[in-house]
């Protein structure tokens, strides 16, 4: 297993290097004999034309003048997809300080002018000699290049075959194609400090008791288990008030990977970028608080349905859509439907199975946090964790890769696949509606994922660890969401008792004063024992200016009956025959939002 406490080659160029100079002929790519002195040393390609001496690349011409282009750049590859298409080249070089860069550069790249390149290559620090002369000379440079060494080119991180490409470009797998991570921007910079012990030590041993930070960083390992899983992707959102150590949740998850947080105040541009580079992996977003409904539900479909914006390009010709696969962590003081509920929109029933929202505060009274170790105070134990994440982050997620890649495909999805059958066998109701049944899908993984960590010893806590925060974040999800019952079904709940503290005084007429004027009456309402009130809706009230018709009206009902929300007649139907002021005798839904609760 590679020293993943040093940073390593990001992309095995020895090996490219290697494969190149057993290519090297005396020959160049144009077929022009070289001599000694215009060939390079043994160990390095140059395009005929061009010459490196004495720390500088030049073209030279054919009256020999040297015309200065940059510092020493190397074209190590040529990259193409598996369908022969999306060429590029593997260039090389070292900064002033003397450090190593490389960079899968796009070949449509080269159809411009080149600035975007060399901003890039500016940026990573190599030295290009100013003036359209040196410029375009670099431009050809890249362009003419045709080294022997060929390399497999992919667009995104995350699997490939049986190889995982991280997000640094480092290959886990036995798989012995070359492959490169080809982008036409700067790469999000995954950190590294300190070792595995001492994450273990300073952050995993101290999520010990509390069921949010264990859930936390067990979904932080979930992403590379997506595919294997044969899952797609989706998140888990703390929602709670401000000061109960949501972000902190978000940093030990984070600190699996060495990822920075992300804001959901972002444009559409960026979140996309996000997503594509965090394919197969994962990522971390704070504040749902910050962007309005209508940004917050774009954002969270794109995320949650794996697929990003269809666009068209100047000629008005559709581009490719980037299809992606991760799981994500989401905070917020408000959930995505009360989000979306301040621009008067309700959430469906797939973004919130997308986004699943789970209760921030553990009900310990420390906020997220059950069990503060050897704090004084919940923010005592914040200030550790937010200083031990950023002194010790970036290694178990190398580990966990280097792992399930030495286990190979079939045993992995076998592994997976078990665990998964085995948690929701012994924690999800056979009748549970579909929707609960696929949000626990996403539970069960998480839950695997770490027990398989725990099992590899990255993780440094007791076998089960992992399934039991799972289970307690899944009931605490349950209890919030309302229980067992289709997002449909729970809604229409909510409409009618939203109908009823709305209108219940305007629209229902008081069967002890029947003679009060009441508009678009929608029924009476009537005191019952205890003092509470019973509502009696006509029908198709019900039906129409409540629950709008809905498909799904007689689920809606059947749970409502169920629940205690609806009283039904002595032979189980939804109406029942009562004498009205006035009508005589009508069949009346007759409605108890207190007998709801009391059953509760």
């Amino acid at each position: 297993m590679p020293d993943f406490n040093d940073v390593h080659t990001a992309l095995g160029l020895d090996a490219v290097r290697a494969q190149i100079n057993a290519a090297i002929s005396p020959e160049d790519h144009s077929g022009r004999v070289l001599s000694d002195n215009d060939r390079q040393s043994s160990d390095t390609y140059i395009p005929f034309g061009y010459k490196i001496k004495s720390g500088t690349l030049y073209r030279v011409d054919e009256n020999n003048n040297y015309t200065p282009v940059c510092d020493p750049l190397y074209i190590e590859a040529s990259a193409r997809d598996d369908k022969g298409e999306n060429w590029g080249r593997l260039l090389a070089w070292e900064d002033q300080d003397g450090k190593r860069h490389e960079w899968a550069m796009p070949s449509s790249m080269l159809a411009g002018d080149g600035s975007d390149y060399r901003k890039i290559l500016l940026s990573k620090g190599l030295c290009i000699r100013a003036g359209r002369k040196a410029q375009n000379a670099l431009h050809d440079y890249i362009l003419s290049a045709n080294p022997k060494a060929r390399a497999l080119s992919v667009s995104m991180p995350g699997w490939n075959s049986n190889c995982y490409i991280a997000l640094d470009g480092y290959v886990y797998g036995d798989e012995q194609t070359r492959i490169l991570l080809q982008t036409a921007g700067t790469l999000p910079k995954l950190d590294k400090a300190g070792t595995l012990q001492n994450w273990q030590d300073n952050v995993a041993n101290y999520a010990l008791g509390n069921s949010r930070l264990i859930f936390s960083i067990a979904a932080a390992f979930a992403g590379p288990l997506l595919l294997p899983a044969n899952e797609g992707a989706g998140g888990f959102h703390f929602s709670g008030g401000s000061s109960t150590g949501k972000t902190t949740s978000l940093r030990v998850s984070a600190s699996v990977w060495g990822l920075p947080l992300r804001s959901w105040r972002t444009t559409d541009n960026a979140a996309e970028s996000w997503a594509r580079f965090a394919n197969d992996g994962f990522l971390a977003i704070d504040e749902l608080g910050q962007v309005d409904g209508k940004a917050a539900d774009q954002m969270a479909y794109m995320l949650g349905n794996g697929q990003t914006k269809g666009r068209s390009n100047r000629s008005g010709i559709a581009k490719d859509t980037s299809e992606f696969r991760l799981l994500f962590m989401s905070t917020g003081e408000i959930g995505l439907a009360d989000k979306m509920g301040e621009g008067k929109k309700k959430t469906k029933a797939g973004q919130a199975v997308r986004m699943l929202e789970i209760p921030a505060d553990a009900g310990a009274g420390y906020g997220l946090f059950e069990n503060l170790h050897h704090f004084p105070s919940a923010d005592e134990f914040a200030k550790h964790l937010a200083n031990a994440t950023q002194s010790n982050k970036g290694y178990a997620i190398t580990h966990f890769l280097d792992h399930i890649t030495q286990m190979g495909q079939a045993e992995t999805e076998r592994t997976v696949s078990e665990l998964i059958t085995s948690w929701l066998k012994d924690n999800v109701p056979n009748d549970a509606d579909g929707q609960v049944k696929r949000a626990a899908r996403r539970f069960a993984l998480v839950a695997a994922s770490g027990e398989i960590a725990i099992k590899a010893k990255i993780l440094p806590w007791l076998s089960g660890s992992s399934n039991e925060a799972a289970i307690r974040c899944f009931q605490d999800w349950l209890n919030a969401r309302g229980g067992t019952q289709s997002h449909e079904v729970q809604e229409g709940i909510k409409d009618i008792l939203d109908f009823i503290d709305r209108f219940g005084n305007s629209r229902f007429v008081n069967t002890d004063y029947p003679e009060e004027k009441v508009i678009d009456r929608a029924g009476f309402r009537r005191k019952i024992p205890h003092g509470e009130w019973e509502y009696l809706f006509f029908p198709n009230t019900l039906r129409s200016d409540v629950l709008g018709g809905s498909k799904n009206t007689q689920d809606i009902i059947k749970a409502a009956i169920s629940s205690g929300l609806i009283t039904p007649d002595g032979h189980g139907k939804s109406s029942k025959s009562v004498n009205l002021p006035g009508l005589g005798k009508k069949r009346m839904i007759c409605i108890c939002p207190a007998g709801m609760k009391r059953d509760e």
